[in-house]
């Protein structure tokens, strides 16, 4: 009975005892680029108010993996404006490219490597704002490219997760 009792404590502490990595990323992200998986490892949201217009508020994403200087350097950064008065706020399908506020949903971006800068283009991003900070963005078949680059590189999946 000693034993047993001995090993529902041990088993008890083990359990209370909480594995989470609190460095880990607090998203999930099935993006790739190319092809190739990209995990971000931050997610970073800046706010852009609009000074000819305090309706409009502008926001700028950017999914970083790795670390800037390094040949695993890769960074997603794309931003759109939209009006504060949208009963849906920042949520909507974007289309990279030219637009006009208020009678278009437009993002423009960048898709960067330690050597390279590729404007994103062609295609959209749906962005949901979830809750507590949290968006999901999914990137729909996006182009990005250098220019006279012949062939585009193309991002597709979603992010999903906290972004500070």
């Amino acid at each position: 009975m000693k034993k047993f009792i001995v090993l529902l404590i041990f088993a008890s502490i083990f359990t209370a005892c909480d594995s989470s990595d609190d460095s880990a990323p607090a998203f999930e992200s099935t993006i790739t680029v190319d092809g190739v998986e990209f995990k971000p490892t931050t997610a970073k949201l800046e706010r852009n108010p609009s000074s000819d217009n305090p309706n409009i508020e502008g926001l700028t994403f950017n999914l970083e993996r790795g670390v800037s200087g390094s040949d695993d350097y890769e960074a997603i950064l794309f931003g759109f404006s939209y009006s504060k008065n949208s009963p849906t706020g920042p949520n909507g399908i974007y289309t990279f490219g030219l637009g006009t506020i208020g009678e278009t949903l437009f993002a423009n971006g960048f898709y960067y490597t330690e050597t390279t800068t590729n404007m994103l283009y062609h295609s959209t991003v749906e962005v949901t704002y979830l809750e507590n900070g949290k968006y999901r963005f999914e990137f729909n078949d996006v182009l990005a490219v250098v220019l006279n680059q012949a062939e585009p590189i193309v991002i597709s999946g979603y992010f999903e997760g906290k972004v500070n």
